[in-house]
Formats: C-alpha cells, structure tokens, sequence
C-alpha cells in the first residue's frame, strides 16, 4: 500500500491514468484487509456468545463436540449471570474449547465432564475426563494450546492448573468476577 501511495504522489501530475488505478488497487487491497480483519475477529469471538449467550454457548460447544469426536461430554453449569464481560466468556470458551481438542487429540477418554459455578467472587470452570491423565507432564507445560489457555486466564487474573484425577485429567480454573457480578 505504502509504494502504491507513493506511485500516487509522484504521478498524480504526470500520468493521473496510472495514478487512478494505482488508487483503485489500494482500494481493492483495503477491502481485502478489512475482510480478512472481520473473518479473524469471528474466529476470535464466537458468535454464538453473541446469539446463544455464554451459558448456552458452552453448552453448545459440548453437545457439539460430544457429537463430533462421540466422546460423552455431562455440562453442570450453575448460578451463572447474564451480563459477565465480553473478555472473561470469550476466555473461558476458547479454553474449554481448547480442552475438550486435548482431550480428543490425546486422552483417550470416554467421558468428560465440563462444570461451572459461581461461589462467591470467583468463578470456576472445571473440565474432566477420565482418560489416560498425566503420562506426559512435558505435553501440560509446552504444548501452544495449552500456552494460550495460560495466557487467556493469567490476562483475567486467574489461576489454572491441571490435576490428576485417577483416571484422568481435571483442569480447575478460578478466576475473580468484578463486584458488579457477585
């Protein structure tokens, strides 16, 4: 764009032809930008937070998964507000989604149980299974997804961890709720 622009500059006076469509391929080139941008902000919010609501969505996302890898996936979500910020349900649904892909990948499990409540201020999302657990402790620490899930809680101050749960794995997430939502 920036040599397009600097084409324009020096030939707008001496060839104006090539300088308008010079324009016209930054135009062009805009309305890509602009669409790849809207495409990535879909895949980055789900839009279902926006139609279904946070809880739905979740719940959505595991019969939708349950169906997909037809690994039985239970959803014990309680006590969950409507109007909890846009960032904290983006967050937590990127990291159960990227969870329940784990699970899939690696666990060989045949359950998985996907839980969230309120206690007070803090929220807590859990998610199950009772697959192989923690035979690599190499794959908790380094694998991206799990990376991003670290990043994803650490940016709402909240804590993450992984424990084994005999069969399985448990991943156990608190997070604190602004006052507005206690």
């Amino acid at each position: 764009l920036r040599i397009e622009a600097a084409y324009i500059a020096k030939a707008i006076h001496t060839h104006p032809d090539a300088a308008l469509a010079s324009a016209h391929r930054i135009d062009q080139s805009s309305l890509r930008m602009h669409s790849l941008a809207r495409d990535m902000l879909k895949r980055l919010r789900p839009p279902n937070l926006d139609s279904l609501g946070f809880e739905a969505s979740l719940i959505d996302l595991c019969q939708s998964w349950q169906q997909h890898c037809r690994i039985q996936c239970h959803t014990l979500i309680h006590d969950v507000p409507d109007g909890l910020p846009d960032h904290l349900c983006t967050s937590l649904y990127r990291v159960t989604q990227e969870a329940l892909t784990n699970i899939a990948k690696h666990a060989q499990a045949t359950q998985v149980w996907v839980g969230l409540h309120i206690t007070q201020d803090v929220l807590t999302l859990s998610i199950t299974d009772n697959g192989q657990g923690l035979l690599h402790t190499s794959t908790v620490k380094h694998g991206l997804g799990l990376i991003g899930m670290r990043e994803r809680i650490a940016s709402l101050h909240g804590r993450l961890h992984f424990e084994d749960a005999q069969p399985g794995l448990r991943i156990h997430v608190q997070v604190p709720l602004p006052e507005v939502h206690t």
